[in-house]
């Protein structure tokens, strides 16, 4: 039996990240044929933590980032 990662192991897990991604399939009929760039977990969390405490904010902002 494998050991779980840990939150900390799997934020640190780069395995191939960034990556750029081409949307085909349901993906491509709901936001069209386009690219996505896929961020390494240490990005998101980085820009997670410049958001203020007790702020909210939306995907739409984060994704700016």
């Amino acid at each position: 039996m494998t050991k779980k990662k840990s939150f900390r192991e799997k934020l640190h897990d780069k395995k191939d990240f960034p990556r750029i991604e081409v949307l085909s399939g349901k993906a491509a009929a709901k936001w069209g044929d386009c690219t996505m760039v896929i961020p390494t977990p240490l990005d998101v969390d980085a820009t997670m933590k410049k958001i203020s405490r007790g702020k909210v904010t939306i995907i739409n902002e984060i994704r700016k980032h």
